[in-house]
C-alpha cells in the first residue's frame, strides 16, 4: 500500500500527507487520534486487523501556522514539481518528475533569477517552443502567477 494519511494540527488544520506507516505509528504511541477511517481498507496486525485511517490529528503540538513559520522551503526542482501539481504551467499537461522541466518566464539570458516567482515546471515542447523568449514574445500564458509556497501547501506529487 502506498497511500497517504491527511495529518491535522491538535486545532485540526492541515498539516501534511503522512506515509499511512507513520500515521499508525503516531497513533500507536498515542501523539496522535484517528478521525476517520476508510470503510474497505484494513491494516493487518498480530491478532487481527483495524480499520485503514484516513485523517489523524496530534493531540498536541504546534498548529500549521507555527510550523509554516518553523520551516523554510527549499527551492529545489522536487518542491516546484509539487507547487505546481507536477502540471505544466503553460499546457496543463500532467507530467512525471522525469519528464517536467523547469522555465524561467523572465529567461536568465534577460536577466531572470532562479527563484520562485521567476520558476514553474512545464512539458519539454512548452519550454522549447518559449526558449529564450518571454511570455509576451512566445506569445504564451500561465495557467497560474507562481508565488513562494507556504510549507503546508507543499504535498508530494508521485509521478
Amino acid at each position: 500500500m502506498h497511500d497517504r494519511v491527511e495529518v491535522l494540527s491538535f486545532a485540526y488544520e492541515h498539516l501534511y500527507l503522512a506515509d499511512w506507516r507513520d500515521a499508525i505509528g503516531d497513533v500507536f504511541v498515542g501523539r496522535a487520534e484517528v478521525l476517520e477511517e476508510h470503510e474497505s481498507k484494513r491494516i493487518g496486525i498480530a491478532g487481527g486487523s483495524i480499520p485503514f485511517p484516513k485523517v489523524v490529528r496530534f493531540k498536541t503540538g504546534l498548529t500549521a501556522s507555527k510550523l509554516c513559520n518553523r520551516l523554510t522551503m527549499r527551492f529545489s526542482k522536487e518542491t516546484l514539481f509539487a507547487r505546481d501539481a507536477g502540471t505544466c504551467q503553460y499546457c496543463q499537461k500532467e507530467l512525471t518528475r522525469q519528464c517536467s522541466t523547469i522555465d524561467h518566464i523572465i529567461p536568465r539570458s534577460k536577466g531572470g533569477n532562479t527563484n520562485w516567482e521567476n520558476c514553474v515546471i512545464c512539458c519539454p515542447g512548452c519550454n522549447s517552443k518559449k526558449g529564450n523568449k518571454t511570455l509576451i514574445e512566445a506569445g504564451m500564458d500561465l495557467f497560474r502567477i507562481p508565488a513562494k509556497p507556504k510549507s503546508q501547501q507543499i504535498q508530494r506529487v508521485k509521478r
